[in-house]
């Protein structure tokens, strides 16, 4: 049972984006992808995967526009509606180091935050198009993890995190593209990050690409990574993750 985790799908924001920023096939028609931060609890600890955009009226949120909130949505309100204290998050995994996955850091002072070795080095060497995105020191921005740079581990390809729980190096996205496989009562599940932003990605043969991919080869090579592994995919923009927008904080497994 140690080894059996549940998965918390906590929705903290949303974004105004083209469809082709989430898939391959997109146009330019505008929809509402919800910011979704992911928290793992098992016998062995709680372990947060992303932590979502920057708080409404932020000099970091205000740069980057397109922002929705939601009321009572913050990370800190819904880790206190699921009764955690966020001292008491041991790690945080971080899918890749865009503005809208790696903010509120300063929320979790205890946790180790987990991070690949290669999405370190391209915030500092962004592929192209993506400077913004890091808020590189290339453009001359302060990315919001720097404050937390003492926490950080980097890590080389995959890691065994803790029994129950694996991180995957899913490069295409970005250089340092990571997910997590979590073993649950009900089987196993991939949060893969922004290389499947929407699960009908995967409804296609091939699979379709994220809209934004530092290598198309990687990001390709991942996808049929996930495929061999035969668990089922958590997108990370997908609002089906939600089945009313009237709450934002589902227990799937």
């Amino acid at each position: 049972m140690g080894q059996q985790w549940k998965i918390t799908a906590a929705r903290v924001g949303a974004l105004r984006v083209p469809s082709r920023l989430l898939s391959s096939n997109g146009g330019d028609d505008i929809t509402s992808a919800p910011i979704i931060m992911w928290v793992l609890q098992s016998a062995h600890g709680i372990v947060v995967f992303d932590t979502g955009i920057p708080p409404s009226g932020s000099p970091a949120a205000l740069r980057h526009g397109l922002q929705e909130g939601y009321a009572g949505e913050s990370p800190r309100s819904v880790l206190s509606e699921l009764g955690i204290d966020p001292l008491d998050v041991q790690s945080v995994v971080i899918s890749h180091l865009h503005w809208d996955h790696c903010s509120n850091l300063s929320l979790f002072p205890n946790a180790r935050i987990i991070v690949q070795e290669r999405e370190l080095s391209a915030v500092f060497r962004p592929p192209e198009g993506q400077e913004r995105a890091y808020d590189s020191p290339a453009i001359g921005l302060m990315p919001p993890w720097g404050r937390f740079m003492a926490q950080v581990q980097a890590i080389k390809g995959d890691l065994d995190l803790l029994p129950g729980l694996r991180v995957l190096h899913l490069p295409g996205h970005t250089p340092g593209s990571q997910g997590l496989l979590v073993s649950t009562a009900a089987g196993s599940y991939i949060l893969p990050g922004d290389l499947v932003p929407v699960a009908s990605n995967l409804e296609c043969d091939p699979p379709l690409l994220p809209g934004v991919v530092s290598s198309a080869s990687e990001a390709l090579f991942s996808l049929l990574r996930l495929s061999e592994l035969g668990a089922a995919v958590l997108g990370s923009h997908d609002k089906t993750v939600f089945p009313s927008s009237s709450h934002g904080v589902v227990a799937l497994h």
